[in-house]
């Protein structure tokens, strides 16, 4: 059976009854484009297991308690 995507059926509906502009503010947030170029900078590949798919990007140092570190690429 093929893997599917994480979210809920759940989860989905309410992503699609968002407005377009909040769609847009979420995907274009700091955390969005930190996350985007830690997996460009690993090649979209996980450091740990070398999977490719559904891929997360993790702070080594949480984003609360380092907050000058948010946006640190070596902080993924």
């Amino acid at each position: 059976m093929p893997k599917t995507n994480k979210r809920t059926a759940k989860q989905r509906a309410a992503w699609s009854k968002l407005p377009k502009w909040l769609k847009a503010k979420i995907r274009k947030s700091p955390n969005s484009k930190w996350r985007n170029r830690v997996r460009k900078e690993f090649s979209y590949t996980c450091v740990k297991c070398s999977k490719k798919r559904n891929l997360e990007a993790h702070h080594i140092f949480q984003r609360s308690n380092y907050p000058k570190m948010r946006e640190d690429l070596d902080n993924g």
